[in-house]
Protein backbone atom coordinates (compact mmCIF):
# COMPACT_ATOMS: atom_id res chain seq x y z
CA UNK A 1 0.00 0.00 0.00
CA UNK A 2 1.10 3.55 -0.68
CA UNK A 3 1.97 5.76 2.31
CA UNK A 4 0.11 9.01 2.99
CA UNK A 5 -0.11 11.53 5.82
CA UNK A 6 -2.77 11.01 8.47
CA UNK A 7 -6.10 12.78 8.26
CA UNK A 8 -4.91 15.98 9.91
CA UNK A 9 -1.88 15.97 7.62
CA UNK A 10 -4.08 15.59 4.54
CA UNK A 11 -6.29 18.44 5.76
CA UNK A 12 -3.24 20.63 6.35
CA UNK A 13 -1.96 19.91 2.85
CA UNK A 14 -5.34 20.83 1.39
CA UNK A 15 -5.41 24.09 3.36
CA UNK A 16 -2.02 24.91 1.89
CA UNK A 17 -3.21 24.12 -1.63
CA UNK A 18 -6.29 26.30 -1.17
CA UNK A 19 -4.14 29.15 0.18
CA UNK A 20 -2.11 28.96 -3.03
CA UNK A 21 -5.19 29.16 -5.25
CA UNK A 22 -5.93 25.45 -5.52
CA UNK A 23 -8.64 23.19 -4.10
CA UNK A 24 -9.07 19.88 -2.28
CA UNK A 25 -8.17 17.83 -5.35
CA UNK A 26 -5.45 16.07 -3.36
CA UNK A 27 -8.21 14.25 -1.45
CA UNK A 28 -9.82 13.02 -4.66
CA UNK A 29 -6.46 11.73 -5.87
CA UNK A 30 -5.78 10.03 -2.55
CA UNK A 31 -9.20 8.37 -2.53
CA UNK A 32 -8.80 7.04 -6.05
CA UNK A 33 -5.34 5.57 -5.36
CA UNK A 34 -6.38 4.06 -2.02
CA UNK A 35 -9.58 2.64 -3.53
CA UNK A 36 -7.68 0.92 -6.33
CA UNK A 37 -5.27 -0.65 -3.83
CA UNK A 38 -8.05 -1.85 -1.53
CA UNK A 39 -10.06 -3.22 -4.45
CA UNK A 40 -7.02 -5.03 -5.88
CA UNK A 41 -6.62 -7.09 -2.70
CA UNK A 42 -10.31 -7.69 -2.10
CA UNK A 43 -10.99 -5.17 0.67
CA UNK A 44 -14.48 -3.88 -0.07
CA UNK A 45 -15.53 -2.09 3.13
CA UNK A 46 -13.77 0.63 5.10
CA UNK A 47 -14.79 1.59 8.63
CA UNK A 48 -13.93 5.21 7.90
CA UNK A 49 -13.73 8.26 7.84
CA UNK A 50 -14.32 10.55 10.79
CA UNK A 51 -16.60 13.41 9.78
CA UNK A 52 -16.36 14.91 13.26
CA UNK A 53 -15.62 18.60 13.60
CA UNK A 54 -13.01 19.14 16.30
CA UNK A 55 -14.39 21.79 18.66
CA UNK A 56 -12.46 20.72 21.78
CA UNK A 57 -8.71 20.34 21.16
CA UNK A 58 -8.38 18.29 24.35
CA UNK A 59 -10.23 15.36 22.73
CA UNK A 60 -7.68 12.58 22.29
CA UNK A 61 -9.25 11.52 18.97
CA UNK A 62 -8.55 14.89 17.37
CA UNK A 63 -5.72 13.24 15.41
CA UNK A 64 -8.30 11.21 13.45
CA UNK A 65 -10.35 14.21 12.30
CA UNK A 66 -9.88 16.62 9.42
CA UNK A 67 -9.73 19.60 11.76
CA UNK A 68 -12.10 22.34 12.86
CA UNK A 69 -13.62 23.79 9.67
CA UNK A 70 -17.09 22.37 8.83
CA UNK A 71 -16.78 23.61 5.25
CA UNK A 72 -13.42 21.95 4.68
CA UNK A 73 -14.47 18.72 6.37
CA UNK A 74 -17.65 18.56 4.27
CA UNK A 75 -15.65 19.02 1.06
CA UNK A 76 -13.18 16.33 2.11
CA UNK A 77 -15.85 13.84 3.17
CA UNK A 78 -17.75 14.34 -0.07
CA UNK A 79 -14.61 13.69 -2.11
CA UNK A 80 -13.71 10.62 -0.05
CA UNK A 81 -17.14 9.03 -0.45
CA UNK A 82 -17.14 9.71 -4.18
CA UNK A 83 -13.56 8.55 -4.64
CA UNK A 84 -13.82 5.31 -2.66
CA UNK A 85 -17.35 4.28 -3.59
CA UNK A 86 -17.81 5.79 -7.03
CA UNK A 87 -21.16 7.41 -6.26
CA UNK A 88 -23.10 4.41 -5.03
CA UNK A 89 -20.83 1.49 -4.22
CA UNK A 90 -19.81 0.40 -7.69
CA UNK A 91 -18.31 -2.96 -8.64
CA UNK A 92 -14.75 -1.79 -8.09
CA UNK A 93 -15.67 0.55 -5.24
CA UNK A 94 -15.10 0.36 -1.49
CA UNK A 95 -18.05 1.09 0.78
CA UNK A 96 -17.44 3.60 3.58
CA UNK A 97 -18.87 3.92 7.08
CA UNK A 98 -18.67 7.60 8.01
CA UNK A 99 -18.62 8.33 11.73
CA UNK A 100 -19.48 9.42 14.45
CA UNK A 101 -23.02 10.82 14.00
CA UNK A 102 -24.09 13.45 15.06
CA UNK A 103 -20.48 14.53 15.58
CA UNK A 104 -18.05 13.43 18.25
CA UNK A 105 -16.21 16.71 18.60
CA UNK A 106 -18.58 18.21 21.16
CA UNK A 107 -16.73 16.70 24.08
CA UNK A 108 -16.96 17.54 27.77
CA UNK A 109 -13.47 18.46 28.99
CA UNK A 110 -12.02 16.47 26.10
CA UNK A 111 -13.06 13.11 27.61
CA UNK A 112 -13.83 10.32 25.14
CA UNK A 113 -17.09 8.31 25.37
CA UNK A 114 -15.26 4.99 25.20
CA UNK A 115 -15.12 5.73 28.96
CA UNK A 116 -17.81 6.85 31.38
CA UNK A 117 -16.16 10.24 31.96
CA UNK A 118 -16.84 11.13 28.32
CA UNK A 119 -20.44 9.96 28.09
CA UNK A 120 -21.86 13.43 27.34
CA UNK A 121 -21.94 15.50 24.16
CA UNK A 122 -22.00 19.10 25.40
CA UNK A 123 -23.00 21.90 23.04
CA UNK A 124 -21.78 25.09 24.66
CA UNK A 125 -22.82 27.40 21.83
CA UNK A 126 -26.43 27.84 20.74
CA UNK A 127 -27.04 26.23 17.35
CA UNK A 128 -23.59 24.63 17.21
CA UNK A 129 -24.94 21.16 16.40
CA UNK A 130 -26.40 22.28 13.08
CA UNK A 131 -23.68 24.83 12.31
CA UNK A 132 -20.54 22.85 13.12
CA UNK A 133 -21.27 19.17 13.58
CA UNK A 134 -23.94 18.10 11.05
CA UNK A 135 -22.73 19.53 7.68
CA UNK A 136 -20.21 16.78 6.90
CA UNK A 137 -22.76 14.05 7.61
CA UNK A 138 -25.28 15.76 5.37
CA UNK A 139 -22.63 15.83 2.63
CA UNK A 140 -21.91 12.14 3.15
CA UNK A 141 -25.59 11.26 2.71
CA UNK A 142 -25.86 13.47 -0.37
CA UNK A 143 -22.95 11.50 -1.87
CA UNK A 144 -24.61 8.14 -1.11
CA UNK A 145 -22.35 6.95 1.70
CA UNK A 146 -23.05 3.27 2.29
CA UNK A 147 -23.47 3.59 6.07
CA UNK A 148 -23.17 5.95 9.01
CA UNK A 149 -22.05 5.02 12.51
CA UNK A 150 -23.59 6.83 15.50
CA UNK A 151 -21.40 7.81 18.45
CA UNK A 152 -21.36 6.16 21.88
CA UNK A 153 -22.14 9.40 23.72
CA UNK A 154 -25.48 10.95 24.65
CA UNK A 155 -26.64 14.59 24.54
CA UNK A 156 -26.37 16.65 27.72
CA UNK A 157 -29.44 18.87 28.02
CA UNK A 158 -28.54 20.59 31.28
CA UNK A 159 -24.99 21.37 30.18
CA UNK A 160 -25.84 22.56 26.64
CA UNK A 161 -27.21 25.68 25.05
CA UNK A 162 -30.34 25.30 22.85
CA UNK A 163 -29.86 23.28 19.65
CA UNK A 164 -32.07 23.11 16.56
CA UNK A 165 -32.88 20.61 13.84
CA UNK A 166 -32.72 21.29 10.09
CA UNK A 167 -36.20 22.83 10.20
CA UNK A 168 -35.16 25.30 12.88
CA UNK A 169 -37.14 23.56 15.61
CA UNK A 170 -35.64 22.95 19.07
CA UNK A 171 -34.11 19.51 19.54
CA UNK A 172 -35.13 17.54 22.61
CA UNK A 173 -31.91 16.42 24.30
CA UNK A 174 -33.04 13.01 25.51
CA UNK A 175 -30.16 11.48 27.53
CA UNK A 176 -29.98 8.24 25.54
CA UNK A 177 -26.97 7.02 23.55
CA UNK A 178 -27.04 8.35 19.99
CA UNK A 179 -27.20 4.86 18.45
CA UNK A 180 -30.56 4.32 20.19
CA UNK A 181 -31.76 7.92 20.34
CA UNK A 182 -35.09 8.30 18.58
CA UNK A 183 -34.78 12.07 18.31
CA UNK A 184 -31.41 11.90 16.55
CA UNK A 185 -31.68 8.64 14.56
CA UNK A 186 -35.34 8.71 13.52
CA UNK A 187 -36.07 12.40 13.61
CA UNK A 188 -32.80 13.91 12.42
CA UNK A 189 -30.84 11.27 10.47
CA UNK A 190 -33.73 9.36 8.93
CA UNK A 191 -36.48 11.94 8.47
CA UNK A 192 -34.53 15.16 7.84
CA UNK A 193 -31.23 14.01 6.37
CA UNK A 194 -31.67 10.50 5.13
CA UNK A 195 -34.37 8.18 3.83
CA UNK A 196 -36.01 10.47 1.27
CA UNK A 197 -32.62 11.56 -0.04
CA UNK A 198 -31.47 7.97 -0.04
CA UNK A 199 -34.47 6.94 -2.12
CA UNK A 200 -33.76 9.74 -4.61
CA UNK A 201 -30.13 8.64 -4.96
CA UNK A 202 -30.69 4.91 -5.52
CA UNK A 203 -29.53 4.11 -9.07
CA UNK A 204 -29.89 0.33 -8.86
CA UNK A 205 -33.06 -0.24 -6.83
CA UNK A 206 -33.64 -3.67 -5.34
CA UNK A 207 -36.91 -4.00 -7.25
CA UNK A 208 -38.47 -7.44 -6.96
CA UNK A 209 -36.29 -8.44 -4.01
CA UNK A 210 -37.79 -9.50 -0.70
CA UNK A 211 -35.63 -8.66 2.33
CA UNK A 212 -36.26 -9.67 5.90
CA UNK A 213 -36.34 -6.91 8.50
CA UNK A 214 -34.64 -8.35 11.57
CA UNK A 215 -34.75 -6.22 14.69
CA UNK A 216 -33.30 -8.67 17.20
CA UNK A 217 -33.82 -7.84 20.85
CA UNK A 218 -31.40 -4.98 21.50
CA UNK A 219 -32.49 -2.38 18.95
CA UNK A 220 -35.91 -1.79 20.51
CA UNK A 221 -35.62 -2.75 24.16
CA UNK A 222 -35.81 -1.61 26.87
CA UNK A 223 -38.39 0.47 25.02
CA UNK A 224 -39.16 2.66 28.02
CA UNK A 225 -35.61 3.99 27.94
CA UNK A 226 -34.67 3.79 24.28
CA UNK A 227 -38.01 4.86 22.76
CA UNK A 228 -36.39 4.10 19.40
CA UNK A 229 -39.49 2.72 17.69
CA UNK A 230 -42.73 1.02 18.61
CA UNK A 231 -41.50 -2.22 20.22
CA UNK A 232 -44.70 -4.06 19.27
CA UNK A 233 -44.94 -2.77 15.70
CA UNK A 234 -41.56 -1.34 14.56
CA UNK A 235 -41.31 0.24 11.11
CA UNK A 236 -37.87 1.77 10.73
CA UNK A 237 -36.15 -1.18 9.01
CA UNK A 238 -39.11 -1.71 6.69
CA UNK A 239 -38.97 1.96 5.71
CA UNK A 240 -35.25 1.61 5.00
CA UNK A 241 -35.81 -1.48 2.83
CA UNK A 242 -38.55 0.28 0.87
CA UNK A 243 -36.26 3.26 0.31
CA UNK A 244 -33.87 0.84 -1.43
CA UNK A 245 -36.68 -0.38 -3.68
CA UNK A 246 -37.20 -3.81 -2.14
CA UNK A 247 -40.17 -5.37 -0.40
CA UNK A 248 -39.77 -5.88 3.37
CA UNK A 249 -40.63 -9.28 4.82
CA UNK A 250 -41.38 -9.58 8.53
Amino acid sequence: FSTWPGTLGLAAAVIGDIANGGDAGLISRFAEIARSEWDACGLKKGYMYMADTMTDPRWQRTYGTFGESPELISDIIGRLVEGFQGGTVEENGVGLTVKHFPGGGARENGFDPHYSQGQWNVYQTEGSLEKYHLPAFIKAVENNVSSIMPYYAKPAAQKSEPQYDLNGDPIEMVPVGFAFNKVFINGLLRDQIGFDKLKEKVVKPLTGRKIGAYYGCMLLRPSGILQFDDPENPKILEDFIRALGAEPVV
